[in-house]
């Protein structure tokens, strides 16, 4: 009796093809077979995923071929779509209105995966490295040395302002309060509860999450992209 992974690779490329993105990372997971036919196959498999779980996305799908043949272009392709929709502006997601803002937002994204990708690349690292009683602490000494370093390079310059756009819209799924009966509901105005917040900031300190002092700051740096899987 054929088994799934049985079949030819060509088959199970076509049901690849027909998945969700979720679905697809998924079904990665299952068999290493099937996680080097997604990576291998990714040209073919990437712009159909991305089609089936975003089926009215006609901006996300007009990223260049060049781009769309990176299976990291399909895993972060969530994000993007939610970029793409600016509700704070009066933007639908497919509206071509606000294309210059959506790319402001994409470039503000890249800046937030490579502030990602220093703690990544430091945590990698083995201990020995880290001549410390307390490797943990050193490592973040490390990185937020790293990172202010790249910042610095860009905050002068209009990638700079691209990240800060890109992070008040990031920062919109963790400024909630929902403990309490809200104090207005929908309507021209943002639907806003008075009781606490889950997390350890106040309308101050969240400005600050480049430095990662407070323990939600860290966890988005830290897990960059990942953490909207």
């Amino acid at each position: 009796m054929a088994t799934f992974l049985s079949l030819p690779s060509e088959i199970l490329i076509l049901i690849c093809q027909h998945l969700t993105l979720p679905s697809l990372l998924t079904v990665r997971l299952v068999h290493r077979h099937l996680a080097s036919l997604v990576l291998g196959n990714s040209t073919s498999i990437a712009p159909s995923v991305v089609r089936t779980t975003f089926p009215e996305a006609q901006l996300l799908l007009r990223t260049p071929p060049s781009e769309r043949q990176s299976f990291d272009w399909m895993k972060f392709s969530h994000l993007q779509q939610r970029g793409y929709s600016v509700p704070s502006f009066g933007i639908p997601a497919e509206s071509e209105i606000g294309d210059a803002l959506r790319t402001r937002v994409e470039n503000g994204l890249r800046v937030f995966k490579t502030l990602w990708e220093i703690s990544d690349n430091v945590y990698s690292e083995p201990d020995a490295n880290f001549d410390d009683q307390s490797p943990f602490h050193y490592r973040e000494s490390v990185i937020l040395e790293r990172r202010m370093e790249y910042l610095q390079t860009i905050y002068p310059t209009r990638v700079g302002a691209d990240y800060r756009i890109a992070i008040s819209f990031l920062l919109a799924s963790f400024l909630t309060k929902h403990d309490a009966p809200p104090s207005r509901g929908y309507g021209h105005h943002v639907y806003v509860h008075n009781g606490p917040d889950d997390f350890d900031w106040d309308s101050k300190k969240y400005i600050d999450l480049n430095r990662g002092t407070l323990w939600v700051d860290w966890a988005i740096l830290h897990l960059g992209p990942y953490i909207f899987f």
